[in-house]
Parts: structure tokens; C-alpha cells; sequence
């Protein structure tokens, strides 16, 4: 296992995708404002995502959620007081 830190973003907030080349799979934590930057990695590297954690829900840290959650993956975990602004999705935290 693998890990990648982005943080080019306007606000220097930082999102982490732990990833295993073998297995090609993927999953990140907080995508925040890195959203192209992590879907351009997964891309060039043919990871699939898996799972998307929020560790918490300041604009900073889920602003691009929904570029990532435009691709496939299997599941997306937060805190149920997060569950307002991760309302569109039908997981259960």
C-alpha cells in the first residue's frame, strides 16, 4: 500500500489516496479541492476507487466530492452529523 499526498489546491488543503499497484485499487481521504488532480492519478495509474472517507465536513475538505463520487466506488464513510451535506449519496455511515 501505497500513499499519494495532493495538495495544489488554492487553499493548500491536503487530500491523501492510500493505493496498491498490484491490486489496483484506491481510496481517499478527504478529496477536498484535489478532485482532478487525485481522478487524474487514478486515471494515469488505472486504479479504481473504492472508497471515499470525509474525516469531517468543512467546505475545504468535501469540495470536490462529487467530481470523485462521478466514478465508481464501492462506498462512502463520514460521520453522521456529516450526513446533511452528504445527503445525495445512499450509504449509510
Amino acid at each position: 500500500m501505497e500513499l499519494k499526498i495532493f495538495s495544489q489546491n488554492r487553499y493548500d488543503i491536503n487530500s491523501y489516496l492510500l493505493y496498491d499497484t498490484e491490486e489496483k485499487k484506491a481510496y481517499v481521504i478527504d478529496p477536498g479541492l484535489n478532485g482532478k488532480a487525485i481522478l487524474k492519478f487514478l486515471e494515469q495509474n488505472e486504479l479504481t476507487l473504492e472508497s471515499i472517507l470525509l474525516t469531517h465536513g468543512h467546505g475545504g475538505h468535501i469540495a470536490e466530492l462529487f467530481m470523485c463520487a462521478g466514478i465508481f466506488f464501492r462506498s462512502l464513510s463520514y460521520h453522521p452529523l456529516f450526513r446533511h451535506r452528504c445527503r445525495h449519496f445512499h450509504f449509510v455511515s
